[in-house]
């Protein structure tokens, strides 16, 4: 669950493109419908859908579960992102051998927010969790009903692979493009609502060609934000890395010194490099 930030500048500036009906995603061979008076857009790797005649907003996020034990241990965490926290309310319910659904609670730019989660699991690759999110007191079953009808609608078929993306790389072609270097990440936000607030934030995850890695990063905010973890941004975070092959795709493995792992999906399109759909740009390594 990952970008989520992004529904903060939907809301704010309420744009909203103008999809309607069934979209389909071929390379990622995923297919769901916007329903009757909603419309939808995609912005960076989250699927955002609002109306016109009813409140409230449905965002559609990949997760990289296997397996229904991973799928409940991602939803539990939540999450916490920008100017988002969403928490867990109540016990995660198993809908079917391929998906669960939570009721969750939180706040998106300073306001308050509740609705439901329900998280697919998909044999042929990444998953998806839609979220059908609204004020609590506009809270209603109607808002459970939406999030319900486009996961209803979800069907998953075999990726059709691009030239643009990363089907077809393997974890060695990475290593020769990216290791050794320096991954550099940088992202800003501020609401035009008043009192909204804003951050500035950047990454480095240096590559040192002998397997270790350094992560820094640093953060300005003027509001509060349960993102930024010091102990994993402030540069003790060293540890090893490498690139894996995982479900036809490559992920930068990095293990960090007090035992946390973190996988990230690794991405080219129009020669650019993402990581979990974050732009990242190479520089020279600084490794000691």
């Amino acid at each position: 669950m990952k970008k989520l930030i992004y529904i903060i500048m939907i809301i704010s500036s309420s744009i909203y493109g103008q999809l309607t009906g069934r979209v389909e995603y071929k390379e990622e061979g995923v297919i769901f419908d916007i329903p009757t008076n909603w419309v939808g857009q995609e912005v960076e790797e989250v699927f955002i859908m609002g109306s016109q005649k009813e409140a409230g907003l449905v965002a559609i996020t990949a997760h990289p579960a296997r397996n229904l034990k991973e799928l409940q241990d991602n939803m539990q965490l939540g999450l916490q992102e920008g100017g988002v926290t969403l928490r867990l309310k109540n016990n995660l319910k198993k809908l079917s051998n391929t998906s669960v659904e939570g009721m969750y609670e939180g706040v998106i730019d300073n306001q308050k927010v509740q609705g439901n989660a329900i998280g697919l699991l998909n044999y042929y690759g990444e998953g998806i969790v839609i979220f059908s999110l609204i004020s609590p007191d506009l809270f209603s079953n109607r808002t459970l009903q939406i999030g319900r009808e486009v996961a209803n609608s979800v069907r998953f078929n075999t990726p059709q692979p691009s030239n643009n993306s990363s089907n077809g790389l393997n974890a060695a072609q990475v290593t020769k493009d990216l290791g050794g270097n320096k991954l550099i990440y940088s992202e800003s936000y501020y609401s035009n609502t008043p009192g909204g607030g804003g951050y500035e934030r950047s990454k480095e995850i240096n590559l040192c060609p002998n397997g270790a890695f350094t992560y820094y990063g640093s953060s300005y905010l003027n509001f509060t934000d349960p993102n930024f973890d010091p102990y994993r941004k402030n540069g003790q975070s060293h540890g090893t890395w490498k690139f894996i092959d995982q479900n036809g795709s490559v992920y930068l493995s990095l293990n960090y010194r007090n035992g946390s792992k973190e996988n990230l999906l690794v991405r080219y399109k129009d020669d650019k490099t993402f990581l979990d759909g974050g732009r990242y740009y190479l520089g020279d390594v600084t490794c000691y």
